[in-house]
């Protein structure tokens, strides 16, 4: 028979071979394996040729102690034969929609650089370890699964400082902030962030981000005598100041003592109890501020927008009493210009929604947050702009952080610090306000930069915020600031926040993009 070439090898030798499961059957030609669905065909007589006799080839194996990694597992570990192998499901999480070479889910198409041997008893040296306690970058843990509706927060349980940086059973990714000689790049940033699936925001339990968005500030005492009074305080239809208002507390960093700023105002809360569901009331209660850090730049375009007088005699004001001329106790010497105008502007932005009847559940408290942000505090960028008043006024500008001190002492450092702690604080308040907005449907209030962040941490802000300060200081960022020297959010006083979610065309903005930050947190101590 010719071969193709031109020369006859006369006719081939025609061996037996075996399927997998080691039954010899005749060679393709004669049969064909019947499959699923499919029948055995004989070929007609006439092609049938002789059979010859079966020479197998000789067989061998290589010593296992020569080829480790060729080595066949114990038999008490696999089967002889497997024809189709079930794809073993990857050991960094599941329903990865996307799957690529760094893609962690399961179903890859690929295999995963990444993964350990399989059929090995001991991992890879890249394997993530399983319900580690403290989870580094290769070391994801095993609860990465999107967790089940969570059922709201029980009332008046008290909230610890410790329990303030997640939502319960979420399991977030650990982020990792690298130092280098050359600073930040952005190839650090992206190596010490873990990819995860798309979080469901929706399955997050809202009341508890509420309620954390609120308390995050509130330490030591300051948490207790809120989590004390926030049951009376709902329980009554008609609750007094006394219920609200917490008592003043001097921390080991302050020069005087404060309390704390209820973001929806001490009025507010107690004529309009009686409007507010039990829950609604709760994380109302629980929105408070550290006074300290409530500062603003006189005359800024946050007030004049709505149609409010300002007064510039002085270049900074605060809320009662975060600044004054003079470090004594109590409110003496604060420095409070346009205070009470911004107070007002807030009440009138958080009773617009809350005469909306078809109001979100937490809609109040989110807008509360929202307007204290926007009224109650200045970003870093428009601070620097009256840095040099500050610095070099003839008035004392006291803060009263013991660690800053006197802002108005001719060389700046103080100043500067204090504009980097307002600016931190801050955009951790836009970050969770970001969040609370994703989990209760309001996403077209968020800007990207937030969803990104916020998407890349798993949903956790304590981890957006530490990608936001790598991202800061990097050299070569991944995403864009916002440097804008003042607010550049709308008025919130013309609609609802559900009105201003749902409208398409000329949409409110309630929250502006990131700013840089020159740390990932601040902690408040007392």
């Amino acid at each position: 028979m010719s071969n193709g070439s031109g020369r006859n090898d006369g006719p081939p030798v025609r061996k037996k071979r075996k399927l997998d499961d080691g039954v010899p059957v005749t060679p393709t030609g004669i049969t064909q394996r019947q499959q699923s669905g499919s029948t055995t065909l004989t070929p007609p007589p006439q092609f049938m040729l002789p059979q010859t006799p079966f020479v197998p080839f000789p067989s061998f194996q290589f010593p296992p102690s020569q080829f480790p990694l060729f080595s066949p597992p114990p038999r008490s570990q696999s089967k002889s034969v497997v024809r189709r192998p079930s794809p073993q499901p990857s050991p960094f999480g599941q329903n990865t929609s996307s799957p690529n070479s760094f893609s962690f889910g399961q179903n890859t198409n690929a295999p995963n650089p990444f993964s350990s041997v399989q059929g090995t008893s001991s991992p890879g040296p890249f394997s993530p370890l399983q319900n580690t306690s403290s989870p580094n970058f290769f070391s994801f843990g095993s609860n990465t699964s999107t967790p089940p509706v969570q059922s709201p927060t029980s009332l008046f349980s008290p909230i610890q400082p410790s329990q303030q940086s997640t939502t319960p059973n979420v399991s977030f990714p650990q982020i990792v902030s690298t130092p280098s000689s050359q600073g930040n790049t952005l190839s650090n940033v992206v190596s010490n962030v873990v990819s995860t699936p798309p979080v469901d925001f929706s399955k997050m339990d809202l009341h508890d981000s509420v309620n954390k968005s609120g308390l995050w500030q509130m330490t030591g005492k300051r948490l207790d005598a809120v989590n004390k009074q926030v049951s009376p305080y709902v329980k009554s239809k008609s609750p007094s100041n006394d219920m609200i208002r917490i008592d003043s507390v001097t921390g080991s960093n302050e020069s005087w003592g404060n309390s704390a700023d209820e973001n929806v105002r001490t009025q507010m809360l107690r004529d309009n109890r009686g409007k507010m569901t039990d829950l609604e009331a709760e994380a109302s209660f629980n929105q408070r501020s550290h006074q300290a850090t409530l500062v603003w730049k006189t005359g800024s375009n946050s007030l004049t927008q709505y149609g409010m007088g300002s007064d510039a005699t002085v270049p900074i004001s605060s809320h009662t009493p975060g600044i004054k001329n003079q470090s004594v106790p109590g409110t003496k010497g604060a420095l409070t210009k346009e205070h009470a105008h911004r107070d007002i502007l807030r009440v009138d932005v958080v009773k617009k929604t809350l005469e909306d009847g078809s109001r979100g559940s937490h809609d109040v408290p989110i807008m509360s947050k929202l307007a204290t942000v926007q009224l109650m505090m200045s970003p870093k960028e428009e601070l620097m702009t009256v840095r040099d008043k500050v610095v070099n006024s003839k008035t004392p500008v006291i803060s009263q952080f013991k660690d800053i001190g006197t802002m108005s002492d001719g060389v700046g450092a103080n100043f500067d610090k204090f504009a980097d702690r307002v600016q931190v604080v801050r955009e951790t308040e836009k970050m969770h306000a970001a969040r609370n907005l994703l989990i209760s449907g309001h996403r077209n209030l968020v800007p990207k930069g937030h969803q990104d962040l916020l998407e890349k941490s798993g949903g956790d802000v304590e981890g957006a915020m530490r990608l936001l300060h790598a991202e800061s200081t990097s050299q070569s960022p991944s995403m864009t600031f916002n440097t804008a020297t003042s607010s550049q959010t709308d008025r919130l006083d013309q609609q609802s926040l559900g009105q201003m979610s749902k409208q398409t065309v000329g949409r409110p903005r309630a929250l502006s993009d990131p700013r840089r930050i020159s740390a990932p947190k601040f902690d408040f101590k007392n």
